[in-house]
């Protein structure tokens, strides 16, 4: 930033000055380093100062009254404090001390500007500094060695008048302006139509903007530069897109960045979007139960046909709208207490396709909904399914009822996993009902959607069976202490598996078509299908070695319709079979009675009478066994299962 240093001898003065000593303590907001000397100057006489210079000085000679004497003028700055200086003295050549006291180069200012002069400098501001950063430069100057006037004071000749603490000021603006084009209607009918821009400048104020415009979402082109103004009739052509921006700039310099999307935007059409007929009013604000449909056809008109109906993306999960237009959404428990500002747009098929919305509230029902997993286990043994809940709302207790069939189910526990949770209680009502409560601890609640904990039982002595658990009395209570509105329960299921196998088919996620087979580890099952159930004609499919509670298979993906069914067996004799051929990995699988003596033999020849070797001799602990037999001679071999 420039600095001149200004001084004057004053019109009244009985003499000229001979010496005028310049001190300017600058302040720690500016970079002393940067400092340079730009021009020295008194009277008529201007002394360039070369470029880049921290010091400088010179000797200029100079005639007053007919005597001859010369000026010598030292400036630069201390860069240790900061202070910068500028000394003139006037000087008789031959005794190199001043002359007469009638003698001196700043004679009294007559208006011509004979008794001024001045030092010239630049420097720059500390970089980051804020804007509004306030950096005060003030001088002191003397002349003939008397009183110091500072460059502030309200009167140069009395400094018990005070300082104008005004001068001197500059203020930092590092900031640079921003700028807006004001929003313009989404369609105009007419190819001619105002923009309008404004902005804000925290520190020297804008002095002129840049206006670009793109059409069609193309290339960014300067419409307007430079400008002053604050508005402009643009003039476009009909079936166009125009967006607009601006760029500010501020007295100082500082230019705004471009943004990177547009300010404004504005389709030129001959008619307006889509236009929506008045949603009948018991739809514009609505009540919607949890499970309860919402169904109704929202109707738009414009020249351009067809019109193509659609959700905002704010539309909550599982509503739609059908291509004519017919909302449709059933609000499940997660969406219970809730309202939603739902938003339909109408799109027509003009060249630039234009939309429009409508809008209508739905607020949703209170709503808490209990669900229970499920689980494989055995009869005689004990397994756990997880409670969880759907609910928005912040409850202090949950009681609820499981229901199931009779004498199914019983040593019912429940272990809760939710920190909220402070006391559990269990009670059986009957051999098809158990009663559960959950308390939370002082001071807190539980919503979710959540896992509360794990309900945990024992299968009792029955046949094997899908058996459903069902709710029944949920009474969810809020903070306030009253009771949800809407409360259910969503069921589970325990496949209990007890002497006999279960068959269950289902469909894979790719379309296959699959079974579960589900029975006692250790056990063997004879898998077999027909076509028409009137038929008594079962084929064998396959035999499962079962080695956990449950087991899927792929099955016949064509024939329709088809139906699987599925028997243990004992095999007696025992049966062979070859589970996996390679010569890297050769098993054989034995079938037989649990707890029955067998030998494993082999021979490499069935002619004649063959030699038959016991390779290995054991008790079968399951109704199945699998040996690996790797291990033998590269030729051919054959294997035979016996009882001793």
């Amino acid at each position: 930033m420039p600095y001149m240093i200004r001084f004057e001898n004053d019109t009244n003065a009985t003499a000229p000055a001979q010496q005028v000593t310049v001190t300017d303590p600058l302040s720690t907001n500016l970079d002393w380093s940067s400092f340079e000397l730009t021009e020295l100057g008194f009277g008529d006489t201007i002394i360039p100062v070369p470029a880049h210079s921290q010091y400088f000085e010179t000797t200029v000679p100079m005639t007053y009254n007919d005597v001859s004497f010369d000026v010598d003028i030292y400036a630069g700055i201390d860069q240790e404090t900061g202070k910068v200086y500028a000394d003139f003295y006037s000087i008789d050549p031959l005794t190199s001390l001043p002359p007469g006291v009638m003698i001196g180069f700043l004679p009294p200012e007559d208006g011509t500007g004979r008794g001024q002069g001045h030092v010239s400098f630049t420097i720059r501001a500390m970089t980051n500094l804020a804007t509004g950063t306030i950096i005060r430069n003030v001088a002191d100057i003397s002349f003939d060695n008397q009183e110091i006037i500072s460059t502030d004071q309200i009167n140069p000749h009395d400094a018990s008048q005070g300082f104008d603490l005004s001068k001197g000021i500059n203020t930092i603006d590092s900031s640079a302006p921003t700028s807006f084009v004001a929003s313009l209607p989404y369609v105009s009918t007419n190819t001619d139509f105002i923009v309008r821009w404004s902005g804000t400048d925290a520190g020297a104020g804008i002095v002129s903007y840049d206006i670009y415009v793109a059409s069609n979402g193309g290339v960014w082109k300067a419409w307007l530069t430079g400008t002053t103004n604050s508005s402009l009739s643009f003039q476009g052509v009909m079936g166009n897109r125009y967006s607009f921006y601006s760029i500010a700039r501020d007295g100082v310099g500082n230019v705004e960045t471009a943004p990177t999307l547009a300010d404004a935007t504005t389709i030129v059409a001959p008619h307006l979007p889509p236009e929506f007929e008045p949603l009948a009013e018991t739809n514009q604000n609505q009540f919607a139960a949890v499970g309860g449909h919402i169904s109704f056809t929202n109707t738009a008109h414009s020249p351009n046909l067809p019109i193509t109906y659609s959700l905002d993306s704010s539309a909550p999960a599982g509503a739609s709208i059908s291509t004519n237009g017919v909302f449709s959404w059933t609000p499940s428990c997660g969406q219970g207490s809730t309202t939603n500002v739902i938003r339909i747009w109408a799109t027509d098929s003009y060249g630039i396709p234009l939309s429009n919305s409508i809008s209508f509230v739905v607020a949703v029902s209170e709503c808490l909904q209990l669900n229970v997993g499920s689980t494989v286990l055995q009869v005689g043994h004990t397994s756990s399914v997880p409670l969880s809940i759907i609910s928005t709302l912040n409850l202090t207790n949950l009681s609820f009822t499981v229901v199931y069939p009779t004498n199914r189910f019983t040593n019912w526990i429940i272990t809760p996993s939710h920190t909220a949770i402070g006391g559990t209680w269990v009670q059986s009502i009957d051999s098809a009902q158990t009663a559960f409560n959950l308390a939370a601890k002082e001071g807190q609640t539980f919503n979710g959607p959540s896992v509360l904990g794990w309900l945990t039982f024992k299968a009792l002595s029955a046949p094997s069976a899908f058996v459903p658990l069902t709710f029944a009395d949920v009474v969810g209570t809020k903070s306030d202490g009253s009771e949800v509105g809407n409360s259910s329960g969503q069921p589970g299921r325990v496949v209990v598996i007890g002497a006999e196998p279960l068959l269950e088919g289902w469909m894979a996620s790719n379309s296959t078509r699959m079974l579960t087979l589900y029975g006692n580890p250790g056990s063997s099952y004879q898998i077999a299908f027909i076509t028409n159930i009137a038929s008594t004609n079962w084929q064998q499919a396959w035999r499962v070695p079962l080695t956990n509670l449950q087991q899927y298979y792929p099955v016949d993906q064509k024939a329709s319709p088809i139906f699987y069914r599925a028997w243990e067996f004992f095999a007696d004799p025992p049966l062979l079979e070859l589970n996996q051929g390679t010569r890297t990995n050769l098993t054989l699988l034995l079938y037989g009675r649990s707890g029955t003596n067998y030998a494993l033999q082999a021979t490499t020849n069935l002619t004649g009478t063959p030699i038959w070797s016991t390779n290995i001799s054991f008790t079968l602990t399951n109704s199945f066994r699998c040996m690996d037999v790797t291990n033998q001679s590269d030729g051919m071999m054959f294997f035979r299962a016996k009882s001793p």
